[in-house]
């Protein structure tokens, strides 16, 4: 005879949510390896994170400096990885975008509002405070390189930007916004990067497009770059090598788009760990975000290691059977370190989404797209 009933029929109560499920669902809490007495649904389960293996995980986090040098403020460098926006089709010759290096200074000013600066001798992003916690960028730098690659042309040497895969994206560059093509990569030598309206540029019987553009020292040599303040109703261009043919491709000049700063961290509730929004504890009404805008959710507090945000249409996300949301967004760095952060630029009619922390259930909120 079973010393135990097999609990077909049997119902019980989460020991973390209190919710009545079928006692065959609720799963022995894991903690260090170990159960820790809870028996939890689904939903409430958590993976014994490594952070719980106290002592069973080796570590190595030397905080010394061998040569340590004098105190000084550096802004914190991000990089952002823009995908291509158009897919590439036969015939297509494209420069390449690799990566974009945003060099920030965040200052906190007032409760819920952030304003951010950045030193202007660098080549780096500078963001503009608009509104309360709303910010547009204003300079962005392309790090560019040249290598061989294949294209609608054939095999060449052909434009590439670091961190972007593959030769000659379609390029965005927002009105009023200002781009940096930076060519100090040697690979750069006797390849200058230039803008016309037509396809090829000089190369198809263009001309070369010079409003808003400066052309600063030698490509190939270091502090050599082409920067572009991208005028208001700006024609689409094309970028080009001046001295080779079927280096360059389209770069579309839009509205530029708005983008506001989220800082996240991550308290504990009494009840649990959540997510804080600009350091307020998100409601069950939510928060709202604007369709066609962007939102950067910065993830460097510390407070957020081990907890990555991301988005679903589904409360709880992944921890109640639903998925991740990816249109539009972008993921940088490891949560809990500088730089770390979730871009999300909202689509027209994008649907209602929650946040939810990757790797423990019950951390998120209600966003509300408008």
């Amino acid at each position: 005879m079973a010393r135990y009933a097999s609990g077909k029929k049997s119902v019980a109560l989460c020991d973390r949510c209190g919710q009545q499920y079928p006692y065959q669902d609720l799963k022995e809490q894991i903690e260090n390896k170990r159960p820790n007495g809870l028996r939890v649904c689904p939903p409430c389960l958590d993976k014994d994170h490594p952070q719980l293996q106290l002592g069973r995980q080796r570590i190595v986090d030397p905080q010394a400096l061998r040569h340590p040098r004098p105190d000084r403020v550096e802004p914190a460098s991000n990089i952002i990885a823009f995908q291509t926006l158009y897919p590439h089709t036969a015939g297509e010759n494209r420069f390449s975008l690799s990566g974009i290096n945003i060099s920030t200074s965040f200052n906190m000013t007032t409760a819920g509002s952030t304003s951010i600066t950045t030193p202007s001798a660098n080549f780096s992003s500078a963001f503009v405070q608009t509104t309360a916690g709303a910010v547009v960028s204003s300079a962005t730098t392309y790090n560019v390189f040249v290598q061989s690659g294949f294209t609608g042309y054939g095999t060449g040497n052909r434009y590439f930007f670091a961190g972007i895969s593959g030769p000659a994206p379609t390029l965005t560059l927002n009105e009023g916004s200002t781009y940096i093509f930076d060519q100090s990569d040697s690979s750069n030598a006797g390849h200058p990067l230039r803008f016309s309206t037509t396809p090829n540029g000089t190369h198809n019987g263009g001309s070369e497009y010079t409003t808003g553009v400066t052309v600063v020292g030698t490509p190939g040599n270091a502090g050599a770059y082409t920067q572009i303040a991208v005028a208001s109703s700006a024609p689409t261009l094309y970028y080009y090598c001046t001295n080779h043919a079927n280096m360059g491709w389209v770069a579309h000049t839009p509205p530029g788009t708005t983008e506001n700063l989220v800082i996240v961290t991550v308290t504990n509730t009494g009840s649990g760990n959540a997510f804080r929004h600009n350091q307020q504890t998100v409601g069950v009404s939510g928060v709202d975000i604007n369709e066609g805008e962007a939102y950067i959710f910065d993830q460097s507090d510390s407070s957020n290691s081990g907890h990555p945000l991301r988005f679903s249409t589904t409360a709880g996300g992944s921890h109640s059977g639903g998925s991740e949301y990816t249109t539009g967004v972008t993921v940088v760095g490891t949560p809990g370190s500088a730089g770390a952060y979730v871009r999300i630029l909202v689509a027209a009619n994008a649907p209602t989404l929650y946040t939810y922390c990757t790797n423990h259930s019950l951390m998120g909120y209600r966003v509300n797209t408008v």
